[in-house]
């Protein structure tokens, strides 16, 4: 991954999602909520620990740190780092540089990695990384992955691997894959309510003055009633796996 690209996004943005901050706050909206319902539906307690690799602004951390006792967020440069830990400073977050290697010292329930895999270009680096995630996992924890795939678009920032792939690398590092959803896209296959909202003259506004934090409760209200995972086939996916001994022995 390219450090000043990441560092220089966040500084611009804020975050090192979509560019266009109508879009980026719904869809992190909408992907916040994916990631909440997963884990009340694999977790009735808190889990002990979990990992936001790749954490970003932080607000992945900052959910699961809803549900779990302690959450680690690493990610590639100082920088981001510093704005993950003004955004959160909660207890029982912990954000590191990925360099530091403070976060190979736990086993973890939760590794989250939501966009992560796309961005990194070497492959063998990539399965390197899996190797090395596996060995972080615990017997009982899940990694989520959302991530794309077969995407037409070119970039030096992104590679498009081809998903079946994908999940045979996985299967060779030792998951298993539990569950795979196609998810909507804001503008490869945006959902019905995106659309509408993101044509609507008053949101379009918020968005043009910068009023975000208004615009940010608007889109998660609105959010709630929309549904990330769609029918139809789509670069975008959820991955949710395992380890492929678990419940053996």
């Amino acid at each position: 991954m390219n450090r000043e690209y990441w560092v220089n996004r966040i500084k611009k943005h804020g975050h090192t999602g979509w560019a266009d901050n109508l879009t980026y706050i719904y869809d992190q909206n909408m992907r916040l909520s994916l990631v909440k319902n997963i884990l009340i539906k694999y977790f009735n307690n808190p889990v002990n620990i979990s990992l936001d690799y790749g954490c970003g602004s932080g607000d992945f951390s900052c959910l699961l740190a809803k549900y779990s006792n302690k959450v680690i967020g690493v990610d590639i440069a100082n920088e981001i780092v510093e704005i993950a830990n003004a955004n959160y400073p909660e207890q029982n977050i912990e954000f590191s540089n990925i360099d530091t290697e403070i976060f190979t010292n736990y086993s973890y329930q939760v590794i989250n990695l939501i966009t992560v895999f796309q961005h990194m270009l070497d492959d063998d680096k990539l399965e390197e990384i899996i190797l090395n995630l596996y060995n972080l996992l615990a017997d009982d924890g899940i990694i989520i992955i959302i991530d794309s795939f077969g995407l037409k678009e070119k970039s030096e920032y992104l590679k498009s691997r081809n998903y079946h792939e994908f999940v045979q690398l996985l299967n060779k590092s030792g998951f298993d894959v539990l569950e795979t959803h196609n998810l909507y896209h804001p503008q490869g296959l945006p959902t019905k309510i995106f659309e509408l909202y993101s044509r609507n003259y008053f949101i379009r506004l918020l968005n043009k003055i910068k009023l975000y934090s208004i615009l940010n409760k608007i889109s998660t209200l609105v959010s709630n009633f929309d549904n990330p995972i769609v029918i139809s086939e789509t670069g975008t996916k959820l991955i949710i796996a395992r380890k492929s001994n678990y419940g053996i022995g």
